[in-house]
């Protein structure tokens, strides 16, 4: 059995430049971006060739960009020279090494880069209007090479071979399965007595597509009576960068009125169920969603991990999900849960493994 890898390529509308990268999508920071890139000297004669790791951040509709006027911040993460480069002796990849060897290695430069720690998830802003994804609103990156007669030149978009790629997270098919509970207590002015309300989900992570079973026990100390229970799962966006970026939008709801009303002194347990899904929220604005490709299906973004020292000047975009438990008691009136939860694929490589 003979071991097959396929790999990406781009090539310059002149076609003088041809991109190779070994996959799309990286998981890791300390996973390496590498590849290879194959010119033609002839055509780049005494000019330079340079590569970049970019990030892309759009926070505006691109065609709302008029006067000059502009709704995009592009950040060069890494950069390097590859031709004419003064030394050769870098070690190569496994995939640098058989694209070395298939291409002309004379014409054929390897570069690696790495994501910073503090870069954030790709993620993309669903928009209403039927639009291409290409220039959606969120945080992307891409490989740019170009040639250039110094690394600060503007490109020329004849001479640029770029490829977009994603950086995502994983969680660990080991990592503890703790329940996760929260407790609410309410009291009410002029009635005496209490509504306690206690909500308990069984593990902190799960898939998207994944039922969250949620456990509901109520018991109504107070004169008042319990009509219905709300359970909501909510997807909250933190847009970095913008002081008006923080909304949240409901995903997935559950009511009953199985049980209710609960009337003074009595007592009930019920479970309900949400799915964190994209599945009758493609119309919906706004919500944040992994960023993907064209051509590409896409779901729910993942729940952000916060790096350990924040930069103060983050650029991306915070996603994190909670379920909200709701005792309707009279329109003015109601007793609230949240649980917090995390919703991130496993690694597939681990399930592979196994």
């Amino acid at each position: 059995m003979v071991a097959t890898s396929s790999v990406l390529k781009k090539v310059s509308p002149n076609g003088k430049l041809t991109l190779y990268l070994r996959c799309r999508d990286y998981a890791s920071i300390n996973e390496p971006i590498d590849g290879v890139v194959e010119l033609d000297p002839s055509y780049v004669k005494h000019r330079k060739v340079f590569a970049r790791l970019v990030a892309h951040f759009r926070y505006g509709r691109e065609k709302d960009e008029v006067m000059g006027v502009k709704f995009h911040r592009d950040f060069i993460l890494a950069s390097t020279q590859l031709f004419p480069t003064s030394t050769n002796d870098q070690k190569l990849t496994d995939i640098q090494t058989a694209l070395t060897e298939k291409l002309d290695s004379r014409n054929v430069f390897p570069f690696v880069f790495y994501f910073p720690a503090a870069a954030p998830t790709s993620v993309s802003l669903q928009s209403r209007e039927k639009e291409e994804h290409k220039k959606s609103c969120g945080i992307h990156y891409y490989v740019k090479v170009f040639v250039g007669e110094c690394e600060n030149d503007v490109p020329h978009r004849r001479s640029t071979a770029k490829l977009n790629i994603r950086r995502i997270q994983y969680v660990s098919s080991d990592i503890v399965k703790r329940p996760s509970q929260t407790w609410a207590k309410q009291n009410f002015v002029i009635c005496t007595g209490d509504v306690e309300l206690e909500a308990s989900i069984h593990k902190q992570f799960y898939e998207t597509g994944e039922m969250i079973q949620v456990h509901v026990t109520v018991q109504n100390n107070s004169h008042k009576v319990v009509r219905k229970i709300y359970c909501t799962l909510y997807q909250k966006v933190n847009v970095q960068m913008l002081h008006t970026g923080h909304y949240k939008r409901k995903i997935d709801e559950h009511v009953t009125k199985c049980g209710c009303p609960i009337r003074p002194g009595g007592s009930m347990q019920v479970t309900m169920s949400v799915r964190p899904s994209l599945k009758g929220n493609r119309s919906k604005g706004g919500v944040a969603l992994d960023g993907h490709h064209k051509f590409e299906l896409c779901d729910l973004a993942s729940s952000t991990f916060m790096h350990h020292n924040p930069v103060k000047e983050a650029f991306g975009i915070i996603v994190n999900y909670f379920i909200r438990v709701r005792l309707y008691i009279s329109p003015l009136q109601n007793v609230n849960t949240e649980i917090p939860f995390v919703l991130m694929p496993i690694n597939p490589n681990e399930e592979k493994m196994q």
